[in-house]
């Protein structure tokens, strides 16, 4: 009897634990985020010129990371993707289970989580749009993205921007890498 009441004290304070620092969590994160905007379209950040029609842009509402290719005649979307929390400092700085060096924890960030999202995504944009062109974009704390090679292919351009809190981050832009099932990331 006294190990199922001690299991449960555990149980207990590990509870009490985890509440009290997930509300810290939330609260620090709420303050340090960008506001969401009203209508879910994010500021423009950044802008690459494609062709004289088309440009692709990066945008930011809140931790939210937008990326939009725009015919600019017309301003239709060519292709979009949408990725939470993707704009988190905190969340790309301490990336848990991914190893020490800043090119381990983006070779872990991207390989499981980012490049298989941007790959389903091209995927379907190909088959519903008849897509030719498959732009990729991202961010990063760490300036070592910039010797980020996808599949042997060098990123073609790496741009720095400075949010509002003054955090550097690395927008990195492949103008067209069209992903596989798997792919392999290597930093030179």
């Amino acid at each position: 009897m006294g190990f199922i009441k001690r299991a449960i004290s555990i149980f207990l304070g590990l509870f009490v634990v985890v509440g009290i620092g997930g509300y810290i969590f939330t609260r620090f994160y709420y303050h340090t985020s960008a506001p969401k905007s009203p209508d879910g379209i994010g500021k423009v950040i950044e802008v690459y010129q494609v062709s004289e029609d088309v440009e692709d842009r990066i945008r930011q509402d809140g931790d939210t990371f937008q990326f939009v290719s725009i015919e600019t005649k017309t301003d239709q979307v060519i292709f979009s993707a949408q990725l939470e929390n993707y704009f988190s400092y905190n969340a790309q700085k301490d990336l848990i289970g991914s190893g020490d060096k800043p090119t381990d924890k983006l070779t872990f960030m991207l390989t499981k989580n980012y490049l298989p999202l941007w790959q389903a995504n091209q995927a379907r944009f190909k088959d519903k749009y008849s897509l030719s062109r498959f732009p990729i974009a991202g961010t990063s704390v760490y300036p070592e993205i910039k010797q980020l090679k996808i599949n042997g292919k060098p990123v073609d351009e790496v741009r720095e921007y400075v949010d509002y809190d003054g955090r550097t981050w690395y927008l990195w832009y492949y103008k067209n890498l069209e992903l596989k099932n798997s792919n392999i990331v290597t930093f030179e």
